[in-house]
């Protein structure tokens, strides 16, 4: 899951580390296809974090927050 949260963070080509992550684990995901549906909460020039959700078979299995540090980053300038 940390991936699929850093992927709409680094579409931009940016480099990233992850700060924190956080996934919380509802239910057992069953026979079916896992998805993955992640949004860009911040794009800062130094920080992003992004949410992802977790579905299979239309229901929720796992949420997570995730925090990133862009190595790109020029702070301080």
């Amino acid at each position: 899951a940390p991936a699929g949260g850093l992927y709409p963070c680094s579409v931009c080509g940016r480099h990233y580390v992850t700060l924190n992550s956080n996934l919380n684990f509802m239910r057992m995901a069953k026979d079916g296809t896992v998805t993955a549906d992640a949004r860009v909460v911040k794009r800062g020039q130094s920080v992003s974090v992004a949410d992802v959700v977790i579905t299979c078979c239309g229901q929720e299995v796992a949420t997570g927050t995730f925090t990133y540090f862009c190595l790109d980053a020029q702070v301080g300038q």
